[in-house]
Order: structure tokens, then C-alpha cells, then sequence
């Protein structure tokens, strides 16, 4: 028994299942899973056409608030060691 997609023997593989006159193994289905992923998120981020996703654009704009919060926490300081002199 050999796997339909790949070619593996049974002692090859850990899971040979069968299906209606194909077998596939695990290693195969693994394969399956990565690329369908893929499409399933191609298909809920389509703006990753365009290079950038919606989980770019969020830790981007985590980012920027960030650099800001570090901002104002410095301008504080400053205000406060004034008052302080």
C-alpha cells in the first residue's frame, strides 16, 4: 500500500488512510493543511494582496503608540523636574 499523493510506502509513513480508490498519508495531509490554511487567509485578509495585513497594520499602530506613550512619558519628566526647580 503506497500513498496516492507522494508515493510513500505504508512502513514509510505513520497514517495511511484510504479513501474512495486513493490513499493518502499523514505527511500528505500535513501538506494539505498548510496550503489550505493559506488560502483561508488569503480569503479573510484580503488586503494581504497588497502586501499588508490587518495584523501588520495593528502591530504597526501598536508601535506608534508606543514610541508616543515614551514621548509624553519623557515630556512629563521634563514638565515635572521644571515645576521642581
Amino acid at each position: 500500500m503506497i500513498c496516492s499523493f507522494c508515493s510513500k510506502h505504508r512502513q514509510e509513513v505513520a497514517v495511511l488512510i484510504a479513501g474512495p480508490g486513493v490513499l493518502i498519508c499523514n505527511e500528505c495531509i500535513s501538506v494539505c493543511f498548510v496550503e489550505m490554511s493559506k488560502v483561508m487567509l488569503r480569503k479573510t485578509e484580503p488586503e494581504k494582496a497588497c502586501g499588508i495585513t490587518r495584523a501588520d497594520r495593528l502591530d504597526s499602530r501598536v508601535g506608534e503608540l508606543q514610541a508616543e506613550n515614551t514621548e509624553l512619558r519623557l515630556e512629563i519628566e521634563h514638565l515635572l523636574a521644571e515645576r521642581n526647580e
